[in-house]
């Protein structure tokens, strides 16, 4: 097995960051879901967090 380098391990993070913030891909987050239920979490704290109702 190779390990990950700092250098890998860096560029990953940078990745993750960068994809998760990335506001090009909100045209895919869904208006509504069939089930009514609160998208992307369905927990009563996030629901909160969000406004969801």
């Amino acid at each position: 097995k190779k390990a990950l380098t700092e250098n890998d391990i860096t560029k990953l993070i940078l990745f993750v960051k960068n994809i998760l913030n990335d506001t090009n891909l909100n045209r895919y987050l869904p208006s509504a879901l069939p089930s009514k239920n609160c998208f992307l979490y369905n927990d009563e704290a996030s629901k909160e967090y969000l406004s969801y109702n």
